[in-house]
């Protein structure tokens, strides 16, 4: 469902008696590595707070993204299930002035945390609104606090050991994150997210202009940033493919099949011109996302005639029966054929029992009210790696 890594606070100066350092790492806590954000960190911070639906500063609100910060009087911890992963208040530094960029804040007012710098106790508060207003997270801008620095993890990783080769990446002193304090209303779910969309907080401050991915849902997968051109240009298989990158990054699919019925997009000239054309999809890519969502109603259509299924609301409560999902009564995951698309004419296949995911007929299709998204199951399909430049 996410591409996790792990996160931790070093220590960069204290040291015991014998010289070793016996605390080194503190506050490991694990994050997603966030394609689909071309914004800010987002780090889980001490006294996070869920707000809950009976909390009464939620009252008028309007749905899950208030205005400005709540109380949260009511409310549990961000990540109810993994209390004990967080930034502690004493290992980062809140920035409450007035160079913190206003295109990446958006003010939600101040909050006081006790925190120890007595003279910055109240601090200013960003919110990022998710979903059409299905939830938002409050932050406070930040940094590391004096002598500790983030670092992205292996956990194989042990800063004890200088010469340990185990794959760490130390973030620089000045690194700008946010530190969450709200999240509204209360999911137990990872919250802290690295962003790794077009020209990201991380990307930005990191200097990577390029990134690879290997995803395996069995095996390991890795990210790989500034991966060198000539290794990628001398790899087999190479294929390359322009996107345009406004804000995310965007990407043409110029056909899509299951078995053998064809979506194919006007002007793809591997196809002739014996096949119904339709107009070329623009999709994004995340992976945040355990499917692939579209917005599109004629690759709907396409979608449900193809695979003789049906849009149907999802069973349950509030967020899940608002969305719909394509099930399939026709096949089950071993017979399901292949789903092959087309990007700007790399085909990429993801095989049948991905997009058919249970003997219920679950599908990975969902529909969105505003994009078409490639997700995880497309990313990590048929043993493709992808290098974005």
């Amino acid at each position: 469902r996410y591409l996790v890594g792990t996160l931790a606070v070093q220590n960069d100066i204290y040291t015991n008696t014998d010289g070793i350092d016996e605390s080194c790492l503190n506050d490991v806590q694990h994050f997603t590595f966030d394609f689909g954000n071309p914004g800010d960190t987002i780090l889980l911070s001490q006294y996070c707070l869920g707000c809950g639906d009976d909390d009464d500063t939620l009252d008028n609100a309007g749905g899950g993204c208030p205005p400005s910060v709540p109380e949260c009087e009511n409310g549990t911890s961000c990540w109810a299930s993994h209390p004990n992963e967080y930034l502690s208040l004493d290992h980062y530094q809140p920035l409450n002035d007035s160079n913190s960029p206003e295109e990446a804040c958006k003010d939600a007012g101040v909050i006081t945390l006790g925190m120890p710098w007595h003279d910055m106790s109240d601090v200013s508060v960003c919110m990022a609104c998710f979903d059409g207003g299905d939830h938002s997270r409050y932050y406070v801008q930040s940094t590391p606090a004096q002598h500790r620095s983030l670092v992205l993890i292996d956990e194989r990783y042990d800063c004890k050991d200088g010469s340990s080769s185990a794959p760490h990446l130390t973030l620089p002193a000045d690194f700008r994150f946010g530190a969450m304090v709200r999240s509204v209303p209360a999911f137990d779910r990872i919250w802290s997210n690295v962003g790794i969309g077009h020209q990201s907080g991380f990307m930005t401050q990191m200097n990577y202009t390029r990134l690879k991915l290997h995803l395996r849902t069995t095996g390991d997968s890795f990210v790989e940033f500034n991966p060198s051109l000539e290794e990628v240009r001398n790899a087999p298989h190479v294929m390359s493919a322009s996107y345009t990158a406004p804000h995310q990054r965007w990407h043409v699919i110029s056909a899509v099949a299951i078995g053998n019925e064809w979506f194919i997009a006007n002007g793809d000239p591997k196809f002739g011109n014996d096949q119904p054309f339709q107009p070329p999809l623009d999709f994004m890519m995340d992976t945040g996302n355990g499917g692939i969502s579209i917005n599109d109603e004629s690759l709907q259509d396409f979608l449900a005639d193809a695979t003789q299924g049906e849009w149907m609301h999802e069973s349950g409560d509030g967020l899940a029966s608002s969305f719909q999902r394509l099930v399939n009564t026709v096949y089950t995951p071993a017979t399901a054929p292949p789903l092959e698309l087309v990007l700007s004419g790399i085909p990429v296949t993801v095989p049948g029992n991905v997009w058919l995911m249970n003997d219920s007929g679950d599908t990975i299709f969902v529909k969105d009210e505003r994009y078409n998204i490639l997700g995880l199951p497309f990313m990590s399909a048929g043993g493709v790696g992808l290098v974005f430049d």
